[in-house]
């Protein structure tokens, strides 16, 4: 979770608003933000937990969800003010700026199940990280992790044990290549806005 430090002015537009600063602060973990002397606005991007992946049935394995961003311009504040930061600390955890905006983690993955994605709410700007890949209950295969939303755009879906390339997004994370037993197989990760997600390369050894 992010959040510019500024004495906002200009545009209130969320992505090409100008502020004066520019500082940026980071919280890793969660805590309380007193708002500073000087600061009446920031900029704030939040981002759930991506899921998990779960063993699966036949010994295959199903995966997370992407996680859910949200991002939103909040003005009128007064220094001093303390808000809390809440920063996802578990797999498919949801974290927030005070009741300002939110965003949900991807769902873990189930037995037979891979996760969906998080969504974000509250934001200027709110979009869904991708689902985990679908699950087929062939004997071991493995599903790609959903990608991650961003300000640009949705996460890409994960590969599934049967499409093994991870699904593209446009503008968040791309989403993982699944992983099918009968190799060789060479699974792509999706493109994403800034790169693709994970790949995954299999060989068959026994011929």
């Amino acid at each position: 979770l992010m959040s510019n430090l500024s004495s906002f002015v200009g545009s209130p537009n969320p992505i090409s608003g100008t502020f004066g600063t520019g500082k940026i602060q980071t919280f890793p973990s969660s805590t309380t933000f007193t708002v500073p002397t000087g600061i009446t606005a920031v900029r704030v991007r939040v981002w759930g937990a991506g899921g998990k992946g779960t063993g699966g049935a036949y010994g295959a394995n199903t995966a997370g969800g992407g996680a859910g961003f949200s991002m939103k311009t909040i003005t009128g504040l007064t220094p001093g003010t303390a808000i809390t930061v809440t920063v996802a600390s578990i797999a498919g955890g949801t974290s927030s700026f005070g009741s300002y905006c939110s965003a949900t983690g991807g769902s873990n993955g189930t037995s037979y199940y891979s996760g969906g994605g998080g969504s974000g709410s509250g934001g200027d700007i709110n979009f869904s990280g991708g689902a985990g890949g679908d699950y087929d209950n062939s004997p071991y295969c493995n599903c790609g992790g959903g990608g991650a939303a961003s300000m640009f755009g949705k996460g890409g879906k994960g590969g599934g044990s049967t499409y093994v390339a991870g699904y593209s997004a446009s503008g968040g994370a791309g989403g993982g290549a699944g992983q099918y037993a009968n190799g060789p197989v060479v699974g792509g990760g999706g493109n994403g806005f800034s790169g693709k997600g994970g790949g995954y390369y299999y060989s068959n050894t026994n011929g």
